[in-house]
């Protein structure tokens, strides 16, 4: 799950760390004279570096930073090829808190890692070689120690990689399989208020990062050269021999992106023999879940004869066989029959065509393609539009809840408010404190949205944001 981490450390004195005995310290120094170079201390233990540095700007001052792997740390600085759960990156940040004195709370993460170790239905080379693209940019050769070991893609904020992890472990497993995402700078991760590493203990924070995950998975040009050729016109397999050079994808605009990329998968879905990638986007989803699960005590735990209270799964539970009288004939038959479809798969294709339906209207659309959902445009607009609907009321009642939150305590504060409002076709803003707002109903009516600034951003759109100046304006007139 997580891996590679940066951490800076304020508020700890470097003696801490000195005097620890787990702990051994080292710097560069000239041979002849004895003076020291730069004046950084290094120290590894388990997998990770100790940095005290000091400062350049500033006389007598140190700052404390920490960096590599979590995973390793945790398998003693030996390997990081086997599962890492949520519950062990607990204990982990745990037992750094009390060797080490490292306050999750206080310690500010800089990089972060995390991704999953899975087993694929094909070898991993054979895996990593099918990868052609993400968007407009090309997979290119990930190295480790000069020898080529996956793919990746490089971009400002963060990197994604998958490689051969059996490889970079020296192991004899051959489909063992590392997909990574390597954040560079953490703005990328503002949406998941992921800024220290005690957020890192919140379950809530890390499972959308998954998704990530499979997102960037699912979203990858995936050629495998497992298509029936022969159904396939002369125009479908110059477009798919095309489609499958990396560098082409880098030549389209977004919208003949787009296009392509639903044209490719239109023609992998029917005359696709393989299912390669769709089980490997299904195995990063379950694993992520798996690793992200909520433990709990075991239900034959005895707290008293073991005297510990560590958490655990559920352990696969007993099953009793009852004996029943033999069928009569007849429904033997049905039930052999339900069984044949099950087992033969050209039947459960079939029947399976026969029972799909529309998800908005419900009409029969067997006849049209097998990846087809909708019957016509319309249905898929009604469906689009109700999704949309969704998400507004949703944003409505988040919103509310904080208005009602805010509305009482405005005698009380001074808020710095950003409003944003909308004047002949042209969107302004302006940085106003609440003491500054006195807007009458004819602006009020232009303003589009708010947003409070605070530790964490409150941001009011519509209807709100309008009630939320219209409140302090009246205010502001009493005073």
């Amino acid at each position: 799950m997580i891996d590679g981490v940066k951490i800076d450390v304020p508020n700890l004195h470097p003696d801490k760390w000195r005097a620890n005995n787990l702990l051994d310290f080292y710097t560069l120094a000239n041979t002849t004279t004895g003076e020291l170079k730069d004046g950084t201390e290094i120290a590894h233990y388990k997998g990770l570096t100790f940095v005290i540095t000091a400062s350049k700007a500033y006389l007598n001052r140190v700052y404390c930073s920490l960096r590599g792997s979590l995973h390793k740390y945790f398998n003693n600085g030996k390997s990081n090829a086997n599962d890492f759960s949520h519950s062990d990156l607990v204990g982990v940040i745990y037992d750094l808190f009390t060797k080490f004195g490292i306050d999750p709370n206080t310690a500010v993460l800089r990089n972060l890692e995390f991704g999953v170790n899975i087993y694929t239905s094909i070898s991993a080379k054979s895996l990593i070689n099918n990868l052609v693209a993400l968007h407009s940019d090309a997979f290119t050769e990930f190295k480790v120690n000069g020898s080529k070991i996956g793919k990746g893609i490089g971009k400002q904020r963060y990197k994604l990689k998958v490689y051969d992890k059996g490889k970079q472990e020296n192991l004899t497993i051959q489909n063992l399989v590392r997909v990574e995402i390597a954040v560079k700078k953490m703005h990328y991760l503002n949406p998941y208020d992921i800024v220290k590493l005690g957020d890192l203990l919140q379950l809530d924070k890390l499972e959308p990062l998954g998704g990530l995950l499979v997102e960037f998975w699912n979203n990858a040009i995936y050629y495998d050269k497992g298509v029936n050729w022969k159904p396939l016109t002369d125009f479908e397999r110059k477009k798919l021999l095309y489609y499958a050079t990396p560098r082409n994808w880098a030549d389209f605009t977004p919208k003949q992106r787009l296009r392509a990329k639903a044209h490719f998968h239109k023609i992998i879905a029917v005359h696709g023999l393989t299912k390669t990638h769709q089980e490997t986007g299904n195995l990063i989803a379950s694993k992520w879940s798996e690793l992200t699960a909520k433990k709990c005590p075991r239900l034959n735990h005895d707290f008293k004869q073991n005297g510990s209270i560590d958490l655990s799964t559920f352990e696969p539970l007993e099953c009793t066989v009852n004996s029943y009288p033999k069928p009569n004939q007849s429904k033997n038959k049905k039930r052999q029959s339900k069984m044949s479809e099950k087992t033969d798969p050209k039947s459960s294709t079939k029947t399976h065509q026969k029972n799909r339906c529309c998800r908005t209207c419900k009409k029969d659309i067997s006849h049209k393609y097998s990846n087809a959902v909708y019957c016509s445009k319309k249905c898929n607009n009604s469906y689009q539009a109700f999704k949309r609907k969704k998400m507004r009321h949703r944003i409505a009642d988040k919103e509310n809840r904080q208005l009602l939150y805010i509305l009482p305590q405005l005698l009380k504060t001074n808020l710095s408010l950003i409003a944003e409002y909308r004047y002949k076709n042209e969107c302004y803003a302006d940085n106003l404190f609440q003491s500054e707002i006195n807007a009458p109903y004819y602006w009020i009516k232009k303003v589009v949205k708010v947003t409070i600034v605070q530790e964490k951003l409150i941001v009011l759109t519509g209807m709100r944001a309008k009630q939320l100046i219209k409140h302090i304006s009246d205010l502001n007139l009493k005073k």
